[in-house]
């Protein structure tokens, strides 16, 4: 890395001293030009718009690929500005090729010639016909074996046309956009498979078993403690033999309903890579689109309380319009970025199904458009939960107002900061109501205090006096 450091800023020094004065702020865009081309002459409301921007290099020049072989590179990109009724559901870069330059050890990626970067853009039904205008920004930095140039935007406009109901669309370009479906099968390796087969299936499957403990851990398990206790708890039979056939029939009528529910859809989590500073929406959104293509499973987005992993409005947007991603389980706690996201998705019409796992304002997510709830608030009183949301179908907004209104001092105790001990506070409920036996949370919760314990039955002593007078 020094040697490949050295060589670069020793190449920058010479073409300081040895290139003409008017080249060495010399800009990119001269050796390099963009031009837009679209996979039909017009395009019809609710479809997708598959779009190339052909970049052509001068002979003897070349830019570095999007993912260049070094960071300090300065990788190619292309920036669409979206309008209202169109997202970005897809960009492809190519992959470029592997060359030998004479500032360098190693071989560089790069692009040369012609090269095409492929968007497909999804239009929402509600879209109106006629054109519309799409300005595109492509970053790009031009070299040859001895210079960089300085860094450049080019400026180019996606025009598209969209035909009134019932007008044919006919299609261009279709060689160029076969590459396109090429690229979509090239380079995506299944970790899984992966894993089989570099580490063997007793490895693979031991990965797979601790990976389902771990799921144990998450709040959204606790629903079945109440279900356990109360079946098991309420067994008189003192032979062995036939309690553990009982048991051995219950474990695998749980583990029959889950591999249903598994392959009916999947849940995703945000992988800890989003965490680690300003992470591009970008790559979260290549994150979604390599997994879905992947598998066939219905991808769910889970927007969780952690403001390091959230996705912007943006990005929700653009994994929307992605084949297999059919809901947004919206649990940001946070009221402005709930509220923005759900307008964004309405405005475009998107084929998304918004469900709000907001513990702390589940009547205002009701009240704006979402279809159902993944609570964990909901283990405690129940009944008034479901009570809300017979409300909310209803449409009975005022009365949902006022329910949650005698469930706020629940809400405010049960999911206060930190929230990591809300799965204590519901534990002390359940074992309060005789649903469970202990409190007990695994390290490195350290569970909550027997003041905090004695306010929070107490919050909820009100709540259940409240709904009996109602």
């Amino acid at each position: 890395m020094k040697t490949i450091l050295r060589n670069t800023l020793l190449s920058i020094l010479i073409a300081w001293s040895a290139a003409p004065a008017q080249s060495l702020f010399a800009s990119s865009s001269k050796q390099v030009k963009a031009e837009v081309k679209l996979s039909q002459e017009t395009f019809q409301s609710g479809s997708s718009a598959q779009v190339a921007i052909l970049l052509t290099i001068e002979e003897g020049w070349h830019i570095n690929a999007h993912t260049p072989t070094y960071d300090y590179l300065i990788g190619t990109s292309v920036e669409l500005q979206t309008i209202e009724g169109v997202i970005i559901a897809d960009i492809r870069y190519p992959e470029g090729t592997l060359q030998q330059f004479g500032f360098a050890d190693d071989l560089l990626r790069v692009y040369d010639e012609t090269v095409p970067i492929f968007l497909t853009l999804k239009l929402s039904d509600k879209i109106k016909p006629g054109t519309h205008t799409l300005p595109a920004t492509v970053k790009i930095q031009a070299c040859n074996d001895q210079v960089c140039l300085a860094p450049s935007s080019l400026s180019v406009d996606v025009l598209l046309i969209v035909a009134a109901a019932g007008e044919s669309v006919q299609k261009k370009n279709e060689s160029l956009f076969a590459r396109y479906d090429e690229a979509l099968l090239a380079g995506t390796e299944n970790e899984l498979a992966k894993l089989f087969a570099t580490e063997g299936s007793f490895v693979a499957f031991l990965a797979i078993f601790l990976i389902g403990l771990a799921l144990n851990l998450t709040p959204c398990v606790y629903p079945m403690l109440s279900v356990t206790v109360s079946l098991f708890g309420t067994q008189s039979d003192t032979n062995t033999a036939r309690v553990f056939i009982k048991a051995v029939v219950y474990i695998l009528g749980i583990a029959s309903m889950y591999s249903v529910l598994g392959v009916t859809a999947a849940m995703i989590f945000p992988p800890l890579l989003f965490a680690w500073g300003e992470v591009p929406g970008e790559l979260k959104f290549r994150f979604f689109r390599d997994l879905g293509e992947q598998t066939r499973l219905p991808l769910v987005l889970f927007q969780i309380p952690v403001r390091n992993y959230w996705y912007d409005v943006d990005t929700v947007a653009r994994i929307a319009g992605l084949p297999n991603v059919v809901a947004l389980k919206e649990a940001s706690f946070d009221r402005e970025l709930f509220a923005a996201t759900a307008r964004r998705l309405q405005a475009e019409g998107a084929d998304l199904t918004l469900l709000t796992g907001n513990d702390r304002f589940v009547g205002e997510c009701l009240e704006q458009g979402v279809v159902g709830t993944l609570l964990g608030i909901t283990n405690v009183a129940t009944a008034e939960w479901a009570r809300l949301m017979a409300l909310a179908r209803a449409g009975d907004f005022a009365g949902l107002r006022a329910a949650e209104g005698n469930l706020r001092p629940l809400q405010e105790v049960i999911f206060g900061e930190p929230i990591v001990e809300a799965v204590s506070r519901i534990k002390t409920v359940l074992r309060q109501e005789g649903i469970i036996a202990h409190g007990y949370v695994r390290p490195p919760q350290m569970g909550i205090s027997p003041e905090e314990a004695r306010d929070l039955l107490r919050r909820y002593e009100v709540v259940r006096a409240v709904a009996v007078t109602n």
